[in-house]
C-alpha cells in the first residue's frame, strides 16, 4: 500500500520584505538584501499563477494560502482577486483556507469587504495600546502608527472579518502584560497571539536589545494566563489565545498548531516573490534555499533531501532537553532560538527554555481539567480553528 503524502503547505511572501513600516524588531527586513536587483519586489503574474496551480494540486482537500511579509498587502488588492480568480479555475472540490498577516494600514472599506466575502482568515500586527506599539512600529518617515491600525481592526470587524491580534513581546511590552491583554479585550479580539520577538547579531552573537530577557516571556504568558482564565465561563475558554490552544492539544496528545512545539520543523515552506523556495522564514538565506517552484514542483522540494535534513536539526538536542521532563511538549524550542551565532549545528538550549517550563507549570492543572472536558466532549474545535495558524509559532510579519 502507497505511503499517503501530507499535504504540501506554503508561507507565501509575495512582496518579499518590503514593507510601509519600519519596525525596529523585525527580521524580516533585511531579506531584501538577497534580491538586490530591484528596491521593489512584487510577485509576478506568471509565478502567482504558477503557485496556485501546485498548490490546488498538492495542498489536498483543504488547500492554505497564507500570505505574510513584508507586508502583503502592497501586492494591491488586485492580485488577491486574481488569486482567488485561479484557486476557483485550478480547484476540483476543494475547501480552500485564505489567510494574510498585516499591520493594516492599507485595509480600508473595500479591502475588507473583499476578505470577509473570501473568508480570509486575518491576522493584524497590533503590539498594544499606544504608548506600547508605537514604541518600535514606525512607519518610514518615523511617524506612530497605532490609531491607523486599530482603525483598520475597527473597519475589519465591521464587515465581519475574522480578526485575529498579534502582539509582539519585546524589552517593552513584556511588562505589561495585563494591559495589553485588557486593551485587546476592549477592542471586542477574542483571538489573540503573543509572540516574543528575540533576535541575535550573526556576527557577534549578541542579544538585540528589543529582545525580552528570558524569564520575561514566561512571566508575560503566565499573567496573560491568569487573565485568560478570569474569562472561563461554565470551566471553558472563552477567548482563544494561541500558545493556550497548543498547550491544551498537547495534553490531549494531538498535533500542536505551533511547530514550536512540534518533534521536527520542515513540515512546510516558504515562497518569496519570484518563486524562490525556502526551508523556513526564519531561514530565508542562500544556505536553505531549497529552489524555485518554477524549476521543481513544490512537492519535490518540501521532500527533498536538504529539506528532510533542515527538518531533522530540531531533533538534535543537547543533554539538558534529553533529560528534561517537559521535552514531550516543546522537543527543545524553536531551532532557531537555540543558536547565538546563528550557525546551524550548534546544539544550544532554547533561549526561552526557563519560560516554557514555568509556563508550563503555571497551566499545567487547568489543562488537565480542560483536557477532561476535550476527551469526553471533543469539544473546543471551534476555538482553535478561529485561531490564526499559519503553520508558524512566530508570524514574521511583525
Amino acid at each position: 500500500m502507497a505511503k499517503r503524502r501530507r499535504p504540501v503547505q506554503v508561507l507565501i511572501k509575495p512582496a518579499s520584505a518590503d514593507c510601509n513600516l519600519s519596525c525596529r524588531y523585525c527580521f524580516y527586513l533585511r531579506k531584501a538584501d538577497l534580491y538586490p536587483e530591484t528596491k521593489v519586489h512584487r510577485m509576478p503574474p506568471d509565478v502567482q499563477e504558477e503557485m496556485v496551480r501546485q498548490i490546488m494540486r498538492d495542498g489536498g482537500r483543504t488547500p492554505g494560502f497564507a500570505y505574510q511579509g513584508g507586508e502583503p498587502t502592497l501586492m494591491g488588492l488586485d492580485y488577491f482577486r486574481r488569486s482567488v480568480e485561479l484557486q476557483m479555475r485550478f480547484g476540483a472540490n476543494q475547501q480552500v483556507a485564505n489567510s494574510i498577516q498585516t499591520n493594516g494600514l492599507l485595509i480600508d472599506d473595500e479591502w475588507s469587504a473583499f476578505l470577509a466575502q473570501y473568508r480570509f482568515l486575518v491576522g493584524l500586527s497590533l503590539d498594544g495600546p499606544a504608548h506600547v506599539h508605537d514604541r518600535y512600529r514606525l512607519d518610514r518617515g518615523g511617524n506612530p502608527s497605532h490609531a491607523r491600525v486599530e482603525r483598520a481592526y475597527r473597519v475589519m470587524v465591521d464587515h465581519g472579518v475574522d480578526v485575529n491580534i498579534l502582539s509582539v513581546i519585546n524589552d517593552y511590552s513584556s511588562a505589561r502584560p495585563r494591559e495589553i491583554y485588557r486593551y485587546c479585550r476592549g477592542l471586542g479580539c477574542r483571538w489573540m497571539q503573543f509572540i516574543p520577538a528575540v533576535e541575535f547579531d550573526p556576527e557577534t552573537g549578541l542579544l538585540a536589545e528589543f529582545s525580552p530577557r528570558p524569564d520575561a516571556y514566561g512571566e508575560f504568558m503566565c499573567e496573560i494566563f491568569d487573565e485568560w482564565e478570569k474569562e472561563f465561563r461554565d470551566s471553558r475558554p472563552t477567548v482563544s489565545v494561541r500558545l493556550f490552544d497548543t498547550l491544551l492539544a498537547l495534553h490531549c496528545g494531538m498535533s500542536p498548531p505551533m511547530c514550536t512545539f512540534r518533534p521536527r520543523c520542515g513540515n512546510y515552506v516558504v515562497i518569496e516573490h519570484n518563486g524562490d523556495v525556502y526551508s523556513c522564514d526564519f531561514f530565508v538565506e542562500p544556505e536553505w534555499k531549497l529552489g524555485n517552484l518554477m524549476e521543481r514542483s513544490l512537492r519535490t522540494l518540501l521532500e527533498s533531501p536538504r529539506q528532510r535534513e533542515f527538518g531533522a536539526l530540531k531533533a538534535d538536542l543537547p543533554d539538558a532537553c534529553l533529560a528534561c521532563e517537559w521535552r514531550r511538549f516543546c522537543h527543545g524550542g524553536c531551532t532557531k532560538d537555540r543558536m547565538r551565532s546563528g550557525k546551524m549545528g550548534e546544539r544550544g538550549v532554547d533561549y526561552f527554555c526557563g519560560s516554557y517550563k514555568r509556563i508550563f507549570e503555571h497551566t499545567r492543572s487547568t489543562m488537565e481539567d480542560l483536557k477532561k472536558t476535550v476527551m469526553a466532549e471533543r469539544g473546543w474545535e471551534e476555538g482553535r480553528r478561529r485561531s490564526v495558524s499559519l503553520g508558524h509559532s512566530r508570524t514574521p510579519a511583525r
